[in-house]
């Protein structure tokens, strides 16, 4: 059994021990799963699409008090037979999966959806610098920096919102960005949303659909209504075809983009502060429906954010920019081994740490130094 096949089969033994206690929705089940086995958020949703083909759980959607509907999965019949036959050797996969990753970590090789090259760009006060940039395909990837680090400006050059860049980006493997900007098949591949005016004030629910599906190729309907009734796009789940754009807080705005992007089945996402705006509870159920509808088609998200305890729980795949410049980039279960946070104070005789530890950042108050 490779190292892949390891985990993936503790995974569903985790899944099917998770469920044998309670129902539960998948941001939970890709939480626990990733927490306890290091296997990828992003591919615990195929494997709940598997394990449901092969009838070993269930899946059904429930309204929350005062929420919207959320999908929950539950144990099947055979599933707790299938529970009951692995409970034997879930002990010892875990201590040998747990050795495996003390001693040097499970190695994968993937593709990458997207990878970019000394992309430069100058602004007023601004230079955007990045040497090497990296999207993992089929994984969701954070990229998180302080307001003003320059995420929204490589977000609208990885999109092809701006074009007045250098450098060169290679899109799935194969394509230029110059014939990505030559092919509308290519762009069909590509969502985006960001914190700009993405529909016109004057369009109406109505026209954001009929004009999706004139514009995009595997722009859903169905999916469209399902996303906006599970986002909690209008009161009382029924939606108002008539309303306008312009009506709608900026919150409902951001929800409404979502909607329309993941309803078009996209192969890669590009999520400019996705959850700017909204409550707690919503932020979480959009983290959700990431994760659930759209990582089961092997989507590609790269998310952006000044947040990165939110997005321990979304992402596998993490680029850390400031001023311009990604600093590091790297499996997000690398960056918490080998990376800290500290806050010292250095002896009157020193005002910077040793020049052989490596400090991606670092900021001072008074004496105190944070690194």
């Amino acid at each position: 059994m490779n190292c892949m096949s390891l985990k993936k089969y503790m995974a569903r033994a985790m899944i099917l021990a998770l469920l044998k206690e309670k129902d539960t929705d998948g941001y939970e089940i890709a939480s626990e799963t990733a927490r306890y086995t290091d296997f990828p958020k992003g591919k615990t949703y195929p494997l709940l699409l598997r394990l449901r083909k092969n009838r070993l759980i269930s899946a059904y959607f429930q309204k929350s008090e005062g929420g919207p509907f959320r999908k929950y999965y539950k144990i099947t019949p055979p599933g707790r037979l299938k529970h009951l036959s692995d409970t034997a050797d879930i002990r010892h996969l875990y201590h040998m999966a747990h050795k495996i990753l003390i001693t040097g970590g499970m190695k994968m090789t993937t593709k990458n959806a997207i990878e970019a090259a000394k992309i430069t760009k100058e602004l007023k006060n601004f230079t955007l610098d990045v040497e090497n940039f990296a999207i993992p395909q089929g994984f969701a990837t954070a990229l998180i920096g302080e307001n003003g680090a320059g995420k929204t400006t490589l977000l609208n050059i990885l999109a092809g919102i701006r074009l007045d860049y250098k450098g060169e980006i290679t899109y799935f493997g194969q394509y230029s960005d110059k014939q990505k900007e030559n092919s509308g098949d290519i762009k069909n591949r590509i969502g985006y949303t960001g914190p700009g005016k993405y529909y016109l004030p004057q369009w109406t629910v109505k026209d954001i659909e009929e004009i999706s599906k004139l514009m995009f190729d595997d722009f859903s309907a169905d999916d469209f209504h399902r996303y906006c009734e599970e986002l909690a796009i209008f009161s009382h789940g029924c939606i108002d075809m008539k309303k306008a754009n312009s009506s709608f807080s900026d919150g409902m705005k951001m929800k409404l983009m979502l909607a329309g992007v993941m309803a078009r089945k996209t192969d890669l996402l590009l999520l400019d502060e996705p959850v700017d705006g909204l409550d707690p509870v919503m932020r979480r159920q959009v983290w959700s429906l990431l994760l659930g509808d759209v990582a089961e088609r092997g989507t590609t998200v790269l998310v952006s954010s000044h947040n990165l305890r939110e997005l321990e729980d979304v992402c596998d795949h993490v680029g850390i920019m400031n001023q311009g410049k990604v600093l590091l980039e790297r499996s997000l279960s690398e960056l918490q081994d080998t990376t800290v946070k500290l806050q010292v104070v250095f002896r009157e005789d020193r005002e910077a740490p040793p020049p052989e530890i490596p400090v991606l950042h670092a900021s001072r108050i008074g004496r105190v130094h944070t690194l």
